[in-house]
């Protein structure tokens, strides 16, 4: 388990490799990987469209959800300029889901 202040180098690096893979042009630009309580790692992509769309770390939370994953303690994105803060809605559905 990684601490607030840590670096999860294998999340940053299975963010890195999905997006290499799956980046589809505007549509798909940024990767999330999550990591459970048990160390199971869940990657995604975000989902852009002109209405919004869901971000990557909001399609990372419902994957692990549909994965069973339901405790994620620690999360990264990434975009074409490395590791990307969360954005202020993203923020705020991962403080309500996992206020620790």
């Amino acid at each position: 388990m990684t601490t607030p202040h840590s670096v999860d180098h294998d999340l940053i690096q299975a963010a890195t490799q999905v997006a290499a893979a799956r980046s589809r042009g505007d549509n798909h630009t940024v990767a999330a990987a999550a990591r459970d309580r048990d160390g199971r790692i869940i990657t995604a992509m975000n989902a852009y469209h002109f209405t919004g769309g869901p971000c990557a770390e909001l399609v990372v939370i419902g994957a692990a959800a549909a994965q069973g994953a339901y405790d994620l303690v620690t999360m990264v994105a990434v975009g074409g300029r490395g590791v990307i803060p969360p954005c202020g809605r993203c923020r705020q559905v991962m403080l309500d889901y996992f206020p620790d």
